[in-house]
């Protein structure tokens, strides 16, 4: 009958929320924000979900025990296999082959369905905090202070701007006692790929505008021998001093011979 209003439901009925929800989702405004909050508990877990600096470590070793090549308009998967571009949507299958993806393959970047995305060296610094100490801090204390700071797992990025680009290392262990020279794994650029290299601090040439960052959704767990699973293979990484004598080999060493990494076929 027109006009006549809702009849209002026994509450102490077993069926009277459904009945409720029903009527809630009749409501345009209502079904909107109903979808929102899915969308958003979609979402969170893949923006939100942190990552160790052991698996760090790992992931890009992958890369460098398998010298993936540079290239911006290629996509590898995890494990460092190349996906032909004739693949039907190969770049959400895997991560760039340049610098800054195969940071964000390191540290797992995610969007907002969970799946792999390759960020640059201008979006890099919206994922993570710069190590810089605070205002009040001279040059010399600054340093010092960045230098005690830095963990294995962290980057050293030079994000890019309009009148010059940008590049970017994972820092992994520093080289020598006076920390004047770190071990870093990076995209090196085209003919020599991903590769781990001794590098002066903060870059070759003292580029100084190379600087010290930290991803948000790193943890810092124990720097232990561990196993996490890379692509389809599975990868045991060996004890990691930040400092100190490299374990010895057992059947996949890194270029520098700083890092063991045994690969075995998953099941």
């Amino acid at each position: 009958m027109s006009g006549e209003p809702l009849s209002q439901p026994n509450r102490n009925h077993p069926g009277a929320f459904f009945v409720s929800f029903a009527q809630i989702l009749t409501s345009p405004k209502a079904r909107f924000a109903v979808l929102a909050c899915c969308a958003v508990l979609l979402a969170a877990p893949s923006l939100a979900f942190g990552i160790e600096r052991e698996v760090v470590l790992a992931r890009a070793e992958a890369w460098v025990a398998r010298n993936v090549p540079y290239s911006q308009s290629r996509w590898a998967s995890v494990a460092g296999d190349l996906i032909p571009s004739s693949t039907p949507g190969y770049q959400s299958l895997g991560y760039r082959t340049d610098c800054s993806g195969f940071v964000s393959m390191a540290l797992r970047v995610q969007n907002s369905y969970g799946g792999p995305t390759s960020l640059d060296t201008a979006t890099l610094p919206y994922r993570c905090t710069e190590i810089t100490g605070t205002p009040e801090m001279t040059p010399e204390v600054r340093l010092a202070y960045q230098k005690s700071q830095i963990m294995p797992g962290d980057i050293m990025l030079k994000p890019k701007t309009s009148t010059y680009g940008g590049h970017v290392v994972i820092f992994v262990r520093w080289a020598n006692a006076e920390k004047t020279k770190y071990v870093g794994y990076h995209e090196s650029g085209t003919g020599t790929g991903t590769i781990s290299a001794v590098i002066p601090y903060p870059y070759y040439n003292a580029d100084k505008r190379f600087r010290p960052f930290r991803y948000n959704q790193i943890t810092d767990g124990r720097m232990r021998r561990s196993r996490t699973w890379i692509g389809s293979t599975q990868t045991a990484v060996a004890e990691r001093p930040i400092f100190g004598a490299a374990s010895s080999a057992t059947s996949l060493v890194t270029p520098d011979a700083s890092r063991q990494v045994t690969v075995t076929p998953a099941p």
